[in-house]
């Protein structure tokens, strides 16, 4: 620790203070009874050194400080807890956590727990359903950023099955990563439906198709027959001629839909005795079969990129029949479903067509550029009042709400959304009704604001979209820039245009699964809305769901009310089908149905086969090494060996008033208090 001490006083007035100690001295003690004592001497020392310093306390002394700190480097330990992990594997980590903590004396070590999420604590007695490998690197390079970090260690069998693969993300700031290989890595005999793959919407007067992709490994060159299944009852059967040793393939089924809804359709391959796991033998896929596609008119007030976006984007959807021009130009509105106009209304004329459309009961998506005059397309809403100025305008970018319910955007649309470009937003005071549901707010430069950027309304009972902003063809450049795909901006217009034109507002109360299918680990989630006579959103009056399910399972819930809905957590259910139905009692009865799934597998059970060449390549890429769980000790002399895992020294300056110091405040009671001491003991007051 390094100490300097400075005054705003020149140095001189240190031989000021020194005399006056000094002379307060003499003054105290000129006609001492201790005369020619030695007692006299130490009391005479005691006062000047007090005096003195407290003299040299009025010249506002300060001091800096220069305090240096070791911060040793962190070995962070992660260890799977996954299903696949066998109970032998589990019982070596146990030895392995306790041989690392030895190494505490030099490193911080810190150990954590991982599967489909990380734990900031490893209990050990939790097996999750999946692994996220991926996770890791994010989670040190967000929680662990700035901070010395020496090693990474992870303990796994290499099998991931959720998020992205781990040689994809690199860590930001690390020494090394050491990987210690667990599970087996033998092939033994096995059949394995690889995946299934089907359009998530098709028609129900077209038929569609359905591939099965298939895998042999350990077998000798055989047929197995393959069978499919919808909601259950079977389908169609095939057969799959395969190699020897390891082999893939492909099945391709076409289909005719039975009926409208939603469709389970599972793919299965008879398995063989010699078989070890057989939970992958099955795979299944949703599909979601309608019965007629809408009809789209895509208007404007003149040709704009931002028209092309959507259309880019609805062209890739089969659901929709799009035609475009422009809004004066729009055929009869009884010739189509929902119109999406952008840039209009920026005159008289326009503003009469659109109520043309509204009168029809069409839902329609507003999309607002620089040149729409707000004062006229704010005659055709009711549901949110715009107050703009013409020609001003802001960049605006998209926050998520988070409490926003109508739909679901997948988490990655849901990140990707906040790191799209600003849009052109006309400058004003926005004010949403109580019907208004915000799906993005409007985040001026780092400000996030409570005006709504872009949400959903209701206009004489028909649904309604405002995106206040133009400029959303560079949300799709900005898109396939991030991932190289359009995925996530095709999502949001497919969803959008999706809720628009269903019937289902009509009803005033409905309900839905968060989603069709559940891990068998998984807490089952519902949904439900109620709108009063306003279409107004109404959770007063209480809810409540029973659910029917596999073997006379029966069970009666009461769903919580939620923001501006109805919400229930039914818990882990077991394997199978499920129906459900939700209602409230009113001034009169409300109920709606629906389904959804408990899987009786999951995918972290369907491939056991260790992957160490992944660690191997992940540890390498890392400045790290691959160990076998059988001698993976030969890694703490490496670890203590690598020079770049190594302590960081910080020097901390601190500048602080010589007063505020602890030990002067001590200093001062000890000298004036031993004084007053010595001389109350020896009889001198």
């Amino acid at each position: 620790m390094g100490f300097s001490l400075y005054t705003l006083a020149p140095a001189w007035y240190a031989l000021v203070c020194a005399a006056g100690a000094v002379f307060i001295t003499w003054l105290l003690y000129r006609n001492s009874p201790f005369e020619g004592t030695r007692l006299l001497w130490v009391l005479r020392s005691l006062r000047f050194l007090g005096t003195f310093l407290l003299l040299v306390l009025l010249m506002s002394p300060f001091v800096r400080l220069r305090l240096q700190k070791e911060d040793k480097p962190a070995i962070l330990v992660f260890f799977d807890r996954s299903a696949s992990v066998s109970a032998a594997d589990s019982a070596e980590m146990v030895g392995v956590q306790t041989r690392l903590s030895t190494l505490q004396s030099d490193f911080q070590v810190v150990n954590y727990a991982f599967g489909g999420a990380i734990r900031a604590k490893d209990k050990g007695n939790v097996q999750p359903l999946n692994t996220d490998l991926g996770q890791i690197p994010a989670w040190v390079n967000d929680i662990w950023d700035g901070r010395n970090v020496g090693a990474v260690v992870v303990l796994t069998d290499g099998i991931y099955n959720r998020g992205v693969n781990p040689l994809f993300r690199r860590f930001q700031q690390l020494g090394a990563l050491y990987t210690i290989g667990l599970g087996d890595t033998v092939a033994w005999p096995d059949l394995k439906v690889a995946g299934a793959f089907a359009n998530e919407t098709v028609f129900l007067e077209n038929d569609f198709q359905l591939e099965a992709q298939l895998q042999s490994r350990g077998l000798a060159a055989g047929s197995e027959k393959v069978s499919l299944a919808e909601d259950g009852r079977l389908l169609q059967t095939k057969i799959w001629t395969h190699g020897a040793g390891e082999s893939f393939g492909r099945l391709e089924f076409i289909i005719k839909p039975s009926g409208p809804g939603v469709h389970r359709y599972t793919v299965s391959i008879a398995g063989v005795s010699v078989e070890k796991n057989t939970l992958n033998n099955s795979r299944s896929v949703y599909v979601n079969v309608t019965d007629t596609r809408r009809r789209v008119q895509l208007a404007y007030h003149s040709p704009h990129p931002d028209v092309a976006a959507i259309q880019r984007a609805l062209d890739k959807n089969g659901q929709y029949m799009v035609k475009s021009g422009p809004l004066l130009q729009s055929g009869d509105p009884s010739q189509s479903d929902l119109l999406i106009v952008q840039g209009a209304p920026v005159n008289a004329a326009e503003e009469a067509r659109l109520q043309q459309w509204k009168k029809a009961g069409k839902p329609i998506w507003y999309i607002t550029g620089v040149q729409t005059q707000t004062r006229l397309y704010q005659n055709l809403l009711s549901s949110i009042s715009v107050i703009s100025a013409p020609g001003s305008v802001n960049e605006t970018q998209a926050a998520i709400n988070a409490e926003f319910s109508e739909f679901n955007l997948s988490d990655a649309t849901r990140a990707a959304v906040g790191k799209w470009p600003p849009l052109k937003t006309p400058y004003g005071t926005y004010r949403p009704g109580a019907g208004f549901k915000v799906l993005f707010h409007q985040k001026i430069g780092t400000v996030q604001t409570a005006m709504p950027l872009m949400g959903f309304g209701q206009e004489n009972q028909v649904r309604m979209a405002l995106l206040s902003g133009e400029g959303i063809w560079r949300w799709r450049l900005r898109n396939y820039e991030q991932t190289g795909e359009h995925s996530a901006f095709d999502e949001w217009v497919s969803k959008t245009l999706q809720y628009l034109s269903t019937e289902e507002v009509k009803k005033p109360f409905r309900t839905h699964p968060a989603q069709p299918e559940f891990d068998p680990d998984e807490p089952v989630v519902l949904l439900a809305e109620n709108y009063n006579q306003n279409m107004e959103p109404d959770n007063r009056a209480p809810c409540t769901v029973q659910i029917s399910g596999p073997s006379g399972f029966q069970r009666e819930f009461r769903m919580p009310a939620v923001a501006s809905g109805y919400r229930l957590t039914a818990g882990v259910l077991p394997p199978g089908d499920y129906t459900y139905t939700a209602g409230l009692s009113t001034d009169r009865t409300h109920s709606a149905s629906s389904r959804f799934t408990v899987l009786k597998t999951t995918v972290e059970l369907a491939e056991t086969r260790a992957d160490h060449n992944l660690l191997r390549v992940w540890s390498g890429r890392h400045n790290g090494r691959f160990y076998p769980i059988r001698s993976w000790e030969k890694m703490l002399a490496d670890i203590k060996g690598n020079a770049s895992i190594a302590p960081v020294l910080y020097t901390d300056n601190r500048v602080t008033d010589l007063i505020r110091l602890p030990w002067v405040c001590l200093l001062l009671a000890l000298f004036f208090g031993l004084e007053w001491f010595l001389r109350k003991r020896n009889g001198s007051y």
